[in-house]
């Protein structure tokens, strides 16, 4: 998944220090999560002064949110319609839905030129169903665009536990 743009890396004589670029391709990585990889000597006799033959790196790519536009959801499971506010990643097609189903969690989410989602990975709705079982998640199963209007397929579950609810709920966006 990621690789150095160069196959070996020189340290000149007394430089401890110097750059290389980490290549990817962004249609490996999964949007909201981070990674990590690991560097290293190629030669363990060239050790740092504490020793150290490797360094982890880990990291997740920033984004730069904007406004997109005040969308109406409706919910499916909980019930209920709100007015949403939508951003939208600087150059992608990635967009958050702020406080979708409780306030500080948001639903993340990427669109196919068709206007279907692209990726949606598993997000918590920071409600709480017990103690046992923990907060609900939704699961993303598929999704149909009609016009103005995003249908999500969702599977609710309760990772804590390994449960989930009977069936699919389907929740909407409605567009501008």
């Amino acid at each position: 998944m990621f690789s150095l743009e160069s196959t070996s890396v020189t340290f000149p004589k007394g430089v401890a220090e110097v750059d290389t670029e980490v290549l990817y391709d962004m249609s490996e990585l999964e949007i909201g999560s981070s990674y990590s990889f690991t560097i290293a000597l190629a030669d363990p006799a060239l050790v740092s002064l504490g020793g150290i033959t490797s360094t982890a790196v880990k990291g997740s790519i920033k984004l730069e949110w904007e406004d997109y536009a005040t969308c109406r959801f409706i919910y499916s499971f909980f019930g209920g319609v709100d007015d949403v506010v939508v951003l939208k990643a600087k150059g992608l097609d990635l967009y958050r839905i702020l406080d979708c189903y409780a306030t500080g969690f948001n639903l993340e989410f990427s669109l196919k030129e068709d206007g279907t989602i692209a990726t949606c990975a598993e997000q918590n709705t920071g409600i709480n169903y017990d103690e046992a079982n923990g907060d609900i998640y939704v699961r993303y199963l598929s999704s149909k665009r009609e016009g103005k209007t995003l249908s999500i397929e969702f599977k609710y579950t309760l990772p804590k536990s390994g449960a989930s609810f009977q069936g699919t709920f389907v929740d909407t966006i409605v567009f501008p």
